[in-house]
């Protein structure tokens, strides 16, 4: 599946130069947009973005193709991978800017390789942490209603399996009810037919028996 077209909104915690940061990440929210990103440190928030035509330039610096790309950065930024490390630097020159920034690990190397960065700028949002603990607590609530409607679905399916199983162990016993019946009839049949063959035999024999006087 290509990961850059499936919207999606997440949290992480990174720690970075014993810092602690928190990053909402809003996933393919637009088209020309890979993410959007705020970036909640100390008591400021960071805003800004990653666009397709900045991810292009670093698919081609690192030979990967855009759904590969996409999916190595949508890893590194929920941290499914242990081979990235992070930065995140102020401006010099301007107060109100800073720059976050991933970067690639080399197994059993020290060398590292920018994988990608995004630009931020002061928000002047009164938007707080508080905001990602409503997040995370509205996403709780909607994964909690989730698992409720499973759990009922499955509860149901249970049910109807239980009821399936009963049905079909009642189609087992009419159908050895049938086959036994049946083969009664064929044994009293073919008794039946035996004592016919054999009163013959006797009726022909004594026929026979009388022919021969």
């Amino acid at each position: 599946m290509d990961c850059r077209v499936v919207p999606e909104t997440f949290v992480t915690k990174f720690e970075v130069n014993q810092h602690i940061l928190y990053a909402k990440i809003f996933w393919a929210k637009s088209e020309s947009v890979l993410f959007d990103i705020q970036v909640f440190r100390d008591d400021h928030i960071w805003s800004g973005c990653f666009s397709f035509e900045l991810a292009k330039t670093f698919e081609e610096r690192l030979h990967e193709n855009a759904v590969e790309y996409a999916k190595n950065v949508m890893d590194a930024l929920k941290l499914k991978s242990n081979m990235y490390k992070y930065e995140f630097t102020l401006s010099e020159s301007n107060a109100c800017e800073a720059k976050f920034c991933w970067k690639r690990l080399f197994a059993e190397s020290s060398a590292v390789l920018v994988h990608g960065f995004v630009t931020l700028q002061q928000d002047k949002s009164t938007e707080t942490k508080d905001s990602i603990i409503d997040y995370l607590l509205n996403e709780n609530k909607l994964l909690q209603n989730t698992i409720e409607g499973l759990k009922k679905n499955n509860e149901q399916l249970n049910n109807e399996v239980e009821n399936f199983k009963s049905e079909f162990e009642k189609l087992i016993d009419i159908k050895e009810s049938l086959e036994s019946n049946l083969y009664g009839k064929f044994i009293q049949l073919l008794n039946t037919k035996k004592r016919r063959i054999k009163l013959l035999e006797n009726h022909i024999a004594k026929i026979e028996g009388e022919s021969n006087i």
